[in-house]
């Protein structure tokens, strides 16, 4: 736990989303903002192949849009939130979301 938030693989969230309902959460994946499609993916290629079962919908509040997060807009962040196994986003399209967006932030590169 960290802050109150636990942090798991989006793949926790995506297998067994029932176990999670209603919880604060951080999970890692690659964030991308746009009109009708905020979401975070499990990875780049989810999101460029439009494999939406692979990611969780970012369900932003009118106070903290995009603008505010967009320090993380396609690239693999870490996210806090609370997951919501019912809301899908926009016709469904993820398999669960996040809302009450706490933090995201940009997630460090590794050095060669």
């Amino acid at each position: 736990m960290f802050d109150g938030y636990c942090f798991l693989s989006m793949i926790d969230l995506i297998a067994n989303p029932e176990l999670f309902d209603g919880k604060k959460v951080m999970v890692q994946g690659y964030v991308h903002f746009e009109f009708e499609g905020n979401a975070i993916y499990l990875h780049k290629e989810d999101f460029l192949y439009g494999i939406g079962h692979n990611s969780l919908w970012l369900s932003l509040s009118p106070s903290k849009g995009a603008n505010e997060f967009s320090k993380c807009q396609d690239s693999y962040a870490l996210v806090r939130g609370t997951f919501s196994a019912r809301m899908r986003g926009h016709n469904d399209m993820a398999s669960g979301s996040l809302h009450d967006i706490a933090k995201c932030e940009v997630g460090g590169q590794r050095s060669e």
